[in-house]
């Protein structure tokens, strides 16, 4: 490309540039612009909350202040305890003043049932149903309650403020008469509405709430001759601000109002109230001085273009004066040219060689590559390539082929450097002219040290593809639990049911016997599942891991057998752990399981325990973290595992014992042993035996001993306490209902948590304890438990679920302190559980 046409190119590429550049300036400035519009409509709308929100507080203010005051809470008991129509007249001054103070319409006296005893206004006789609904409301809370905006009998909006006054000269506290403060949204509300802080045409702030599936516009329109609360908008209609706001959504909005013109709007909530501020502007008002300005902009971008343009001729015939000059220093660069590239090759940093693909010589070496392979340079001269490339002649012979055929690079070789070091290299190579002869001119990379790191990568990418494999097949496992679970709970418990009723000779007890053992058979399999998913919904506790072993090591020899010696080496002074003491029963069963079926004959199985604590060294030999932990190990003297079966022991369904195994006995053991923070150690050796290694994370604290729940010979009865039940499976509401009927228990049954509210609140007396599911459709059981503690304070809660740990774990069920029982269950369990929470 000539001179002339490089200054053309770059004429056109800054014209194209300078182009964009006025293209983006335009775009900021118009972005800068609406920026600016959106802040200041957003500050308008924050401003306008702000003044409702401190008008609504200086209400409740007004109510509390009154509903405080003993003085005039002893004039208003003594006047209505004398039975006269009219109030004294300190009464009436104060609430002359309040209303004179304060610009109120009207202030009411009414009964405790609503009805007016006397008003400022005596053309009111009675309470709209807002300020009745109010009314209850405010003695229930026993605190001052402002109404929404709503018509009065008049059809005037106005709002209530409610003050309740109570006689506490009992115990308990009776209501005895209600104020009623009326003040319309004309004398103060709409005031704060209609100002703006400049003038504007368009601009308008609203005020809406959603009432079912429309939303409603509280003040006066500016734009249209419907007045407040007569504007009912669809909520369909998402393109205005105003269904935009109640639907949830803040901030600057685009959208059209409720005459169809395009409009800038800012939403806001206003606090502690069902209303939402909308203030807006139409679009047209809002860029009108910025069409101005683009004007401007867009006529000096055309000037500086113009200007561009006259330059670039200049330079276009400056360019033709320069082409004789540039001819002549044409030939001194090419003369320069091949220093500069020698120089390249004899001071680069990186191993460069040229090669002869005849026969392989090494034609010239740059001086990186005589200090990397440790020959000089007069020495690599002399060489062939085969000295230096450990490859076959073959296939040296088939790169340097390929190397002038332009072959994909680079090779991938092992080089011998002259100490006799081996180092893995890739060489990028492509063909030279050399003379008359063609080359190779190759540049060679030292990929030692990456390849090492590349390896290491890949060993730990195999260990992540083989947790996730883990993972996955455990969110397997752990997806059936729940169905599964409420299905044996309806098993077992209808089983129970029937058992108790039938008498001790009746011959279909024992195949209902037969049904519950397998009910319950099928339940620990679930278990043993969710272990090895992870998923287990365990209850951990701080263990003395000795003696929770120790009660298990006569169980633990009736596994193994008569032929097999089972012997138990506890540590001293051993460190507490924190899990689930059938967590343990369930690691030792498994672990004995394998090593009675890998003994043939008369073997040996050691249990073994004792405190270690690993330094960064032996942490970083059994790839974990150092610090404190207790060591379980069993051992067996068996036939031991191949390096094959090692590598395979802890996947989920590999087994070597055919048809007889499940494959999920070690998957179990891992899986509880990294839910709990612990790793897992094997050595094995065929005809070596087998040694597992349990390292389980030291507890900060103490070991506690375990609290059992002793069960009485006769199931816990109750004492005709009332207890709401919760369960969205109905089969399992039925049973569970007959179950605490049939203990003494006063039952309200609900499938939802809805109905569950609706029992609560029509029934009569009190509720003792709630029984409810963990995850049901719509509200989730702590949430139900949250909002049924609003009614009764002192109501006792029990969960239950059968979805796994990590599922109720996000629901914020299974802390320590909270009652919970998974399913299934036996009648006996729900029973004791039931009657031990009652009780304390």
């Amino acid at each position: 490309m000539t001179r002339r046409s490089r200054r053309t190119l770059g004429l056109s590429v800054l014209l194209a540039g300078l182009c964009a550049l006025g293209l983006w300036f335009y775009r900021s400035q118009e972005a800068s612009y609406s920026r600016r519009l959106e802040d200041e409509l957003l500050a308008v709308a924050k401003l306008k909350v702000e003044q409702i929100a401190a008008w609504r507080a200086e209400r409740l203010g007004d109510g509390a202040v009154l509903g405080n005051n003993p003085l005039f809470r002893r004039d208003l008991s003594r006047w209505l305890a004398s039975a006269t129509p009219e109030p004294p007249e300190e009464i009436r001054i104060v609430l002359e003043n309040l209303r004179r103070a304060y610009r109120y319409d009207d202030i009411l006296v009414v009964s405790p049932a609503g009805r007016v005893l006397w008003s400022l206004e005596p053309e009111n006789p009675s309470l709209d149903a807002t300020s009745l609904l109010l009314l209850k409301r405010a003695f229930r809370e026993r605190r001052a309650q402002l109404s929404d905006l709503h018509e009065g009998p008049q059809g005037v909006p106005h709002l209530g403020l409610v003050v309740p006054f109570l006689d506490r000269t009992g115990t308990a506290s009776r209501p005895v008469a209600g104020l009623v403060l009326v003040q319309q949204a004309q004398t103060h509300l709409y005031p704060l509405l209609r100002a703006w802080p400049v003038p504007s045409a368009t601009a308008e702030a609203l005020l809406v709430r959603r009432e079912g599936d429309r939303a409603v516009y509280l003040n006066p329109l500016r734009h249209a001759p419907q007045g407040p609360l007569k504007l009912r908008l669809p909520l369909l209609r998402q393109d205005l601000p105003a269904v935009q706001a109640v639907r949830g959504a803040t901030g600057v909005v685009r959208g059209v109002d409720y005459r169809g013109e395009k409009v800038l709007a800012a939403l806001l909530p206003v606090p502690d109230s069902p209303w939402f501020l909308e203030t807006k502007v139409d679009v047209q008002e809002a860029f009108g001085n910025w069409r101005q300005e683009a004007r401007l902009i867009l006529a000096l971008f055309g000037a500086l273009l113009a200007l561009l343009c006259g330059a670039g001729i200049l330079l276009w015939r400056r360019d033709l004066l320069d082409q004789a000059s540039l001819r002549t220093q044409a030939e001194a660069q090419r003369e320069s040219s091949e220093e500069r590239y020698r120089s390249l090759f004899e001071d680069h940093r990186a191993m460069m060689w040229v090669v002869d693909p005849e026969d392989g010589s090494i034609v010239d070496a740059n001086p990186a590559a005589a200090a990397f392979y440790g020959w000089s340079r007069e020495e690599l001269s002399h060489m062939k390539v085969g000295r230096i490339n450990t490859s076959p002649p073959g296939a040296i012979r088939q790169a340097m082929a390929d190397g002038l055929a332009g072959a994909p690079m680079p090779f991938l070789f092992q080089h011998r450097l002259a100490d006799g070091e081996l180092r893995d290299v890739e060489v990028y190579t492509s063909p030279i002219s050399w003379g008359h002869r063609k080359l190779l001119f190759s540049i060679i990379h030292d990929v030692t040290d990456r390849l090492r790191l590349e390896e290491e990568h890949r060993v730990l990418q195999d260990r992540l593809m083989q947790a996730q494999k883990m993972e996955s097949v455990g969110r397997l496992a752990g997806g059936v639990a729940h169905d599964f679970n409420n299905m044996l709970q309806v098993i077992l418990g209808t089983c129970n049911l029937i058992l108790d009723q039938l008498p001790q000779e009746d011959p279909l007890r024992e195949d209902l016997l037969e049904i519950h053992k397998a009910a319950l058979r099928s339940a620990e399999l679930t278990r043993q599942l969710l272990a090895f998913g992870r998923r287990q919904p365990a209850v951990p506790q701080v263990l003395d891991l000795n003696e929770t072993i120790a009660d298990l090591i006569p169980s633990l020899r009736r596994l193994a057998g008569s032929s097999v010696d089972l012997s138990w080496i506890p540590g001293e002074d051993l460190w507490p752990v924190r899990m689930d003491p059938f967590q343990v029963e369930q690691i030792l069963a498994n672990l004995t399981t394998n090593a009675r079926d890998a003994i043939s004959g008369f073997g040996r199985v050691r249990v073994e325990t004792r405190n270690v604590t690993l330094d960064e060294d032996s942490a970083r030999m059994l790839d974990n973290r150092p610090g404190d932990y207790v060591l379980l190990s069993l051992s067996d003297d068996g036939l031991g595992m191949s390096p094959e079966v090692r590598e395979h022991a802890f996947e989920p369904f590999f087994s070597t014992k055919d048809e007889l195994g499940t494959g999920l006995g070690l998957s179990t053991v891992e899986g509880i042993v990294v839910q709990n923070g612990g790793f897992l150690h094997l050595d094995s050796e065929l005809g070596e035996g087998t040694t597992f290694r349990i390292y389980l994370p030291r507890w900060g604290s103490s070991a506690s001993p375990l609290r059992e729940t002793p069960l009485d010979p006769n199931l816990p009865r109750g004492q005709g306490e009332t207890i709401l039940l919760v369960e969205d499976e109905v089969p399992i509401l039925s049973l569970e209902n007959r179950t605490l009927e049939a203990l003494g228990y006063r039952v309200l049954a609900a499938e939802t948590p809805e109905k569950a509210l609706t029992l609560a609140a029509e029934h009569d007396g009190s509720i003792h304890l709630l029984v409810t599911d963990v995850v049901m459709p719509g509200m989730n059981g702590r949430e139900l438990a949250e909002s049924l503690w609003a009614l009764e304070p002192g109501m006792k809660c029990l969960f239950m679920s059968g979805y796994t740990a990590d599922i109720i774990a996000r629901q914020g069920i299974l802390d320590e302190e909270v009652q919970f029982l998974p399913k299934p269950f036996s009648m006996n369990d729900l029973a004791v559980k039931v009657r031990e929470i009652l009780r304390f």
